[in-house]
């Protein structure tokens, strides 16, 4: 909705705003990750009051992500350090007061 007009109901690209409803998926077998399925619902679906089961999916590509693997990127690369360190401006010279 940020980047969304409510009034429009549309994305400052085009696009319809889209909300997404997330659900666990039956365990099947012994798997050790229990999956989820995203159903995607537009703005005036929801205002149409369409049920949940109409929700579609907009995107087909799946992709898997790792919760973790923010923790393996550097945050402070030369660069950045560079950029945070600003340079020592000495105070004004007290000892003539």
């Amino acid at each position: 909705m940020v980047q969304g007009n409510a009034l429009t109901k549309i994305n400052g690209d085009g696009t319809p705003i889209v909300f997404s409803e997330w659900q666990l998926l039956p365990i099947v077998g012994n798997i050790k990750h229990q999956k989820v399925q995203r159903l995607e619902y537009t703005f005036q679906d929801i205002l149409d009051g369409r049920e949940e089961t109409q929700g579609v999916l907009t995107h087909k590509d799946s992709e898997e992500f790792d919760l973790f693997d923010f923790l393996d990127e550097d945050y402070n690369t030369e660069e950045e350090k560079k950029m945070l360190r600003k340079p020592y401006t000495p105070c004004a010279n007290y000892s003539s007061l």
